[in-house]
């Protein structure tokens, strides 16, 4: 709070549950026009996915997001779950799923790059 006195005096900070809100809240009207994007594209993508370990040992799933369209190349992070038990390969498997149901996609992967987990 110092930091931001400091720097624009007299700015109030909204309380952590109301950022919390409408974080999740963005995340969700987000997530439809993810949805209706890739279910209008129509064409095949690719996904990568990377484990990665924070410092106080949680573990997380990044999903990445490739596809070409006229002639560019796109990608995007679609998600970054975190994982809540040891990361086996069917735990990581169904993780995945979960994400490509989530979101409606399934039928439209075409290549999964796994980096190191």
């Amino acid at each position: 709070m110092t930091e931001v006195d400091m720097l624009c005096p007299g700015t109030k900070l909204p309380d952590p549950t109301t950022v919390s809100r409408d974080v999740q809240l963005l995340y969700q009207e987000i997530s439809k026009c993810v949805c209706q994007y890739f279910k209008n594209l129509g064409s095949a993508i690719h996904l990568a996915v990377d484990g990665w370990t924070a410092p106080i040992t949680a573990l997380f799933l990044g999903v990445v997001l490739i596809w070409s369209e006229k002639g560019e190349i796109h990608h995007i992070i679609l998600e970054f779950v975190r994982l809540k038990k040891k990361h086996t390969g069917q735990y990581l498997a169904e993780c995945i799923a979960d994400v490509l149901k989530c979101y409606g996609i399934a039928h439209l992967v075409h290549i999964i790059q796994v980096l190191t987990i």
